[in-house]
């Protein structure tokens, strides 16, 4: 039987592009009984799985509008009926090209095996079907399992009315009962494709232009969007109020379909500036636009001063008379003169200032000078005011110069002093919150101690106490403080770095700051009515002419002993002393150490392996050097890489010390492991100064290692000296930065501002030009000349000069805005392109960007800009991390080497990357550290952090065990790395599927919501075989705070170790967030940890909280039925105490064998296992295709087949084996 049934599809008419607006079924009508329906309220169950809106649908489609009539009209299922029918009304004639539908599989016996169409207009009514319209298109019902199928039509058919008859597998004898007992259909809809208009015009409504003041040629894009026929434009014309000064230049009279043109227009400004308005007016054969009026507006900027901001009329010896100085003023302006209508100075120091020259008009493009007289007047100090020049330029009829001049000393120096400053400090130097917040030095240039507190700093003269220093702030003589100017809101604020941090922040502009002292009205320092205008990353502060910084033990060679004893005291530290033949000479150079695996081999001259190695843990090294005049430096900084710890003297006074015993022997131990990666430390010893004499001097190192079996040993120092300036104290800007040391090297006049460097496109093919342009700004006098330099890999830099005149890609003459373009030429497939921009002034005072300034150390500076082109052949599901250096060997060593990265559209330059990892994962996986106020983006959830670890699969052959094992882990609700699969290219090539892994990190916590200033603990091999937590003498390493201080290691040790069980188990109930270690050691025993005994996991104090330890998971490999040399008892739930340890090695966990057999939290550690268990590894009762774990497998390993095996079958095998285990096994625990 066939049965009608009328959907009535309402909505108020047509839709946007790109918009639905979806309409319930309203009535259904039926012939028929409704016990041959399921329930009418299944089939207006409404949008049902849903559709996009947008082409393509299964890529099949055309309609021009992409507007859907209409959404489901039910999802459900017809009964017992083999060939139901549908007759959809949509509420008025449409222009229909494709339907969208969804149902059962074309498998499954519920499914549909064809479907056919009719159709009728409102004028024929329901009941014509194929009266008018004879089209009756027939379609396979090919339904796949998940997704709807679309169906184009072979032509656009005007209908209200379309009959569906649906053809099921019951009928066609698919076995069972014919009807069946449903047939999947529902979700039915159109695409209403409006006929395009033809011809269609596209051209803008409106133009801004950009107007430079000369007589300019402007072309207008006009295209023709349609199909068949030709677009004419007849009858152009200007109108409104500067129409006068537009004339039509060409216009073309016809546009074939597809194609475009230029209306080409002049614009004579001669007696026009300021706004200009007009329209362009046309007529057309577009029906839909028959009458066109382009609207044309503009500003001319002309005449335009420049002219820079601040002007120094520079030092002068106290008691100098009246100095003059002269200024570059300019117009840039193309037509019109401009017009100097007045000079006046205001300000504090405005009566020393005057102007005895100025140009009354400057031509366009020309320039000219103005003159500016300071006279002292007899006094000494900063002399500062601002300069107002009045002119016609109609947006800048005001310009204000800064001027500054010192005469004489510019501050005492004795006593407490602001020595320097920085307003703008955007990558210099971070606060312990990672910020890079303003910041001000204070220098004590004696005699003795000052006690700061109660003493204040501010940034207005009616508010001189502002804001206040704690008590107990005490400054030594001849030593620095930095205080961050970031405007907190809390007193007294200390950030995790231990700085004071103000509740004002500096302005560039420049303003009133002082140190005041302690009664709060006398400044002691100051800079008034205010210091000058600062500029980015330059800082302002007192300097001398004439200091020098050098490396005073460069070409000095270490004399060594390995001791036997302590006969020698410490007369081996002092210049006297006479080495004997026991000590070795080689003639080297200064650093000393030995090497098993660590990379300090580039940092070793003198390898003491055959004597140290299993024998000895000290050594003593003498460093002789020689000065002419000692009295000539003045600061003084030990700059020393060193593993484990040391002691240093000066002839034979001991300066500092770092990871050393309190009283140190010949056969000492560090206390603590130093972390490899974090080993680097530069040290003020300018305190000890007075201990350098003419002659021979003698640096000695003390070395001390963790144990003598430790695998490697180092001390590579540097002594750095400055010598005592020449000149006067003066103030200006810095050449560099030197906070919380002295200023050195001179004052610097900064060069132009280079605001913004940016390129297109931002990735190119190889056949693409990158156009860079960098918006650059004069500081002191007008910009000169700009320059790019730019290398392909790690070939040879070329260099480009940048313009802003107009030509080629430059966009606009003289907006400061400065454009080169690399060739594509230059470059091919997967290069990596890096480039740097260099401005000079007039005066040929220099500016770089990116500014390269921190060029040492692990954490440095981006040396370059850059991007990398594509490759078509290059594709994967998962991200994709490229990876460049020059030497791919030494960064996967522990030495590490610079590289660049490019990942997800962004370019990280000059970053360090190293090897890392142990036995199963150390040759191949690696630590990207990215440097500070660049840090890598992952994605929305790591949006900012410092370093990422990027893992090889280690023991694991399908690549998704440690990933799982941090998501479980994290499933659980422990605090966890986050981890991906990427897809890793080193320097154009394939390199590697990487495990990315999140670092256990300030970033880690800041995500978690741990304070920084917390006791962060990294668990990592031991050298003896005591089980953990029985001692702190290996295996621990501190990542924050002091990294010596390991008194909070110490007390859970010793909490751990108390005498009785009943002690024991009070101390963890409560010092340890029991919940949280629980759940981890819930977790652990879920994926099967195999190796987290001894090692690998972190330990967390909130020593300013709850002051309770929590546990934090690590290197995961080794999990999910990967079984190491975990042993007999690794699947038992015990796994780890001393009942259940590992065989090998006698490895076992205090911690855990206090949780375990301390009968309240085993209870406790039970019942959490026990809820793992039913909710995230759930038991064999839940389907395969509902587990979690399964599905996380395969979520995880998706992306990445290929490249990799989709092969998880054991990680499978495992779940099905823990499940057995857990449920069935140790049911009875």
């Amino acid at each position: 039987m066939r049965l009608s049934i009328a959907i009535a599809i309402f909505f108020s008419g047509l839709l946007a592009v790109h918009a639905v607006n979806f309409h319930p079924i309203s009535s259904i009508t039926s012939s028929t009984s409704g016990s041959d329906l399921y329930p009418v309220g299944n089939l207006i169950q409404g949008a049902g799985s849903g559709y996009s809106t947008s082409e393509p649908h299964n890529s099949i489609g055309g309609g021009s509008s992409h507007t859907w009539v209409t959404n489901a009209p039910g999802a459900d299922y017809f009964a017992l009926l083999p060939d139901p029918v549908l007759l959809l009304d949509l509420g008025a004639d449409r222009s229909l090209s494709e339907i969208s539908t969804w149902g059962y599989a074309n498998s499954n016996t519920n499914g549909g095996k064809d479907f056919t169409l009719r159709f009728a207009t409102s004028a024929d009514g329901p009941g014509g079907l194929a009266t008018s319209i004879t089209y009756t298109p027939s379609f396979d019902a090919a339904f796949s399992a998940d997704t709807r199928d679309s169906h184009s039509f072979s032509q656009t058919v005007i209908a209200r009315y379309v009959e569906l008859v649906f053809t099921d597998n019951w009928k066609n004898l698919q076995g069972g009962t014919p009807g069946g007992d449903r047939v999947g259909l529902g979700e039915i809809a159109f695409e209403d494709s409006v006929p395009p208009i033809d011809p269609l015009l596209q051209i803008e409504s409106s133009l801004n232009l950009t107007l430079d003041g000369s007589v300019q040629t402007i072309d207008i894009t006009v295209a023709n969007l349609g199909a068949t026929q030709n677009l004419t434009l007849s009858t152009p014309r200007f109108s409104g109020t500067n129409s006068a000064a537009f004339s039509l230049l060409s216009s073309p009279a016809s546009i074939s379909p597809g194609n475009g043109g230029n209306i080409q227009i002049s614009f004579n400004p001669t007696g026009l500036s300021a706004n200009i308005s007009a329209s362009l007016d046309f007529t057309t054969n577009d029906t839909s636009q028959p009458s066109v009026s382009v609207a044309l507006s503009g500003f001319i900027h002309d005449p335009r001063i420049s002219v820079a901001g601040f002007f120094d009329i520079g030092f002068y010896p106290s008691g100098s008379g009246t100095q003059s100085k002269q200024f570059t003023i300019q117009n840039i302006g193309g037509g019109q003169t401009l017009n100097i209508t007045g000079t006046s100075i205001t300000g504090g120091n405005a009566a020393n200032f005057t102007v005895p020259s100025s140009p009354s008009s400057i031509t366009p493009l020309g320039n000219d000078t103005i003159t500016i007289q300071l006279d002292p007047m007899g006094s000494d100090g900063i002399f500062s005011a601002q300069l107002e020049i009045t002119s016609n330029d109609a947006l800048n009829p005001s310009s204000i110069v800064n001027l500054n001049a010192l005469v004489g000393d510019a501050i005492p120096n004795s006593g407490v002093r602001i020595n320097e400053f920085m307003a703008n400090n955007s990558s210099t130097f971070n606060d312990g919150d990672g910020n890079s917040s303003d910041w001000i030095e204070l220098y004590n240039a004696g005699p003795g101690p000052v006690d700061l507190g109660g003493w204040y700093l501010t940034d207005s003269s009616s508010n001189l106490n502002k804001w206040e220093f704690p008590g107990g702030t005490t400054l030594a003589e001849d030593a620095y403080l930095i205080v961050f100017a970031s405007g907190q809101n809390v007193d007294d604020y200390v950030d995790g770095s231990g700085y004071l941090h103000t509740n004002f922040k500096l302005t560039t502009g420049g303003e009133y700051l002082a140190l005041v002292m302690p009664d709060g009205t006398a400044p002691k320092s100051e800079f008034t009515p205010s210091y000058p205008s600062q500029f980015s990353d330059v800082s302002y502060g007192t300097y001398s002419d004439g200091g020098s910084t050098t490396n005073l033990i460069a070409s000095s060679d270490a004399e060594v002993l390995i001791p036997d004893d302590g006969s020698l005291g410490l007369t081996w530290t002092f210049p006297g002393f006479t080495p004997d033949a026991s000590w070795l000479t080689p003639n080297l150079g200064t650093g000393v150490g030995f090497d098993n695996g660590s990379g300090y081999d580039s940092y070793i001259d003198v390898d003491v392996q055959d004597d140290m190695y299993q024998a000895r843990s000290t050594a003593y090294i003498r460093i002789p050097f020689t000065l002419a005049d000692a009295s000539e430096i003045s600061t003084l900084a030990l700059s020393i890489r060193y593993d484990d710890g040391f002691y240093a003297y000066l002839n034979g006074d001991e300066i500092t010390s770092r990871n050393a015993p309190a009283n140190p022997t010949w056969d000492s131990t560090t206390p603590s492991n130093i972390d490899e990666n974090n080993n680097l430390e530069t040290i003020d010893v300018s305190a000890f100064t007075s201990r350098l004499q003419n002659g021979q001097n003698i640096l000695a190192i003390h070395g001390i290692n963790r144990s003598t079996g430790s695998s490697d040993f180092l001390a590579d120092p540097e002594l750095t000296g400055t010598t005592t300036s020449t000149g006067p104290l003066l103030l200006g800007f810095l050449q560099t930065a030197t906070p919380g040391a002295a200023n050195t090297g001179g004052a610097t006049n900064p060069g132009p501002e280079i605001v913004t460097v940016t390129h297109a496109p931002a990735q190119p093919a190889e056949n693409e030009n990158i156009v860079v342009t960098a918006a650059v700004l004069p500081r002191l006098v007008a910009v000169g000349q700009v320059e790019l330099a730019y290398r392909v890999q790690y070939g040879a830099s070329t260099n480009l000069t940048m313009v802003d005149d107009g030509t080629g890609d430059d966009a606009i003459a003289n907006d400061l805005i400065f454009t080169a373009t690399i060739p594509a030429s230059a470059y091919g497939n997967e290069d990596m392109v890096r480039w740097f921009v260099t401005a000079k002034d007039a005066a040929n005072n220099p500016s770089r960007a990116p500014a390269f300034l921190d060029q040492t150390g692990t954490n440095q500076s981006a040396e370059y800009f850059g991007t990398v082109t594509t490759d078509p052949s290059v594709t994967s599901d998962m991200p994709i991390l490229q990876w460049f250096t020059q030497s791919e060997s030494a960064s996967h060593t522990r030495s590490g080497a610079r590289a660049s990265v490019y990942f997800l559209g962004r370019f990280y330059d000059n970053i360090f990357i190293r090897q890392r990892g142990g036995a199963t994962n150390g040759s191949i996986s690696q630590k990207f550290d990215f440097n500070k106020g660049d840090s890598f983006y992952v994605n929305e959830e790591m949006s900012s952090v410092g370093e990422i670890n990027m893992n090889a699969n280690g023991a694991d052959s399908t690549y998704i065990r440690q990933a799982m094992g941090f998501d479980t882990h994290r499933l659980a609700g422990n605090e966890s790395c986050l981890t991906y699969l990427w897809q890793m290219r080193v320097n154009g090539g394939s390199d590697r599927v990487g495990v990315a892994i999140e670092q256990v990190d300030s970033d880690f916590m800041d995500r978690y919501d741990y304070d920084r200033d917390g006791d962060l603990y990294k668990f990592v091999q031991r050298s003896n075989l005591n089980p953990v937590f029985f001692d702190t003498i290996t295996g621990i390493e501190k990542k924050t705070g002091d990294l010596s201080n390991i008194d909070s290691a110490a007390d859970l040790v010793a909490g751990l170790n108390l005498g009785t069980s009943a002690a024991r188990r009070q101390w963890v109930i409560d010092n340890l967030d029991l919940p949280q270690i629980v759940n981890y050691l819930a977790a652990r025993s879920i994926i099967q940890d195999a190796d987290d005994l001894r090692k690998n996991f972190y330990m967390y104090f909130d020593a300013r909280g709850d002051c309770r330890w929590r546990m934090l998971p690590w290197d995961k490999d080794f999990s999910f039925g990967v079984l190491g040399d975990g042993g007999t008892y690794l699947p038992h739930p015990f796994f780890g105490d001393e009942e259940h340890k590992k065989q090998n090695a006698n490895q076992w966990n205090i911690l855990y064998d206090i949780i375990f057999e301390e009968e309240v939290t085993q209870r406790i550690y039970l019942r959490r296992l026990r809820t793992l268990m039913d909710d995230v590894l759930q038991p064999t009762s839940v389907p395969t295709n509902d587990r979690i774990l399964e599905n996380l497998a395969l979520d995880t390993i998706g992306p990445a087949s290929p490249p990799l095996s989709s092969n998880i079958n054991s990680v499978n095998s495992y779940l099905n084996s823990r499940r057995n285990v857990l449920f069935n096994n140790y049911n009875s625990l």
